[in-house]
Formats: C-alpha cells, structure tokens, sequence
C-alpha cells in the first residue's frame, strides 16, 4: 500500500485510487489498517480513494481499513473477485469526473 501510494502521489493526477486484493496474508510491511489510518490523516488534495477486496477470507477482518475511510468488499472466489472488480472499475473508478 506505502509503495502504491508513493507511485500514486508521483503521477501528479488530482484523482487517485489505491485498488488492493488480499488474502489476509501480510508476508511483509505494515497491517493494512494502519497504512490506512495513516493516509487517512493527509490532507485532502494527497488521499486516494482506497478500495480493500478481502479474497476468500472474511471482510470484517479489514474493519480497520473501513474505519480508515476505504471500501472494504468480500469475494469469496474467482467468480465473485471478477464481479468486485468489475464493479469497482466500472462503478466507481472510470465513472469519476
């Protein structure tokens, strides 16, 4: 999340959006929640909108990220992970102004 941020602030774009898939496994770095709280407290011109998919574990387990100002949905497996993305994509990222 730290690096796609980064990546994010160096395009210079006024709309960003950090789109994250987990499975619950953090193999490396800071919990998601935290990484969220801390972007939740920049100013408004350097938040992205942070869209959390929670793959094939339970969704509440990112509660933290939800209470960070994220979107936090389930899929539970491949068919429902496309579903999501599509959704998110479709609905909410390319239909920004």
């Amino acid at each position: 999340m730290i690096t796609a941020k980064h990546a994010l602030d160096a395009t210079g774009l006024s709309r960003r959006h950090l789109l994250l898939v987990s499975d619950g496994e953090n193999t490396d770095g800071y919990r998601p929640e935290d990484v969220a709280a801390a972007i939740a407290k920049r100013p408004e011109t350097e938040k992205p909108s942070i869209y959390f998919v929670a793959f094939d574990i339970e969704a509440r387990r990112f509660n933290g990220v939800r209470d960070a100002g994220g979107l936090v949905l389930p899929a539970s497996n491949a068919k429902e992970l496309n579903e999501t993305l599509d959704t998110l994509i479709r609905g909410k990222i390319l239909v920004e102004k």
